[in-house]
């Protein structure tokens, strides 16, 4: 993650935050967080981190292995095909599960969601 990032990623939850209320365009926000750093972990967030939907908006901090997920456009169904391919992909590519890497979908929310809730979601720590 650089800190060109950053601002950017804040600027289109807030954009799709603002469409969520204004027109009831669904989006959805995740927080996605290795809580044992290990190379298979690693390597999965790695991975998830350049794997994405087109319109997905990713911020990554390697460092602390939390990825930050906007899925604009999309509903719950969306985001439960999602995190079923999240699972699948670290099945194949590490062996694992992510409930045995200990990685957790630390927060899920629809927006719109309050200021605070995006103060608070996309603190990295």
């Amino acid at each position: 993650m650089t800190y060109e990032e950053y601002p950017y990623f804040i600027r289109q939850v807030k954009r799709a935050n603002k469409e969520a209320k204004r027109y009831n365009i669904p989006s959805q926000l995740l927080k996605i967080k290795a809580n044992n750093i290990t190379d298979k972990s690693t390597q999965l967030m790695s991975y998830l981190s350049e794997a994405r939907r087109g319109l997905d908006i990713y911020l990554y901090d390697n460092q602390n292995q939390v990825l930050l997920l906007l899925m604009p456009l999309a509903d719950e169904l969306e985001k439960a095909g999602f995190i079923a391919r999240m699972n699948t992909w670290c099945k194949e590519r590490t062996g694992s599960t992510l409930a045995e890497l200990d990685i957790v979908i630390e927060q899920q929310l629809a927006l719109p969601i309050s200021s605070d809730d995006i103060k608070r979601l996309v603190s990295l720590s």
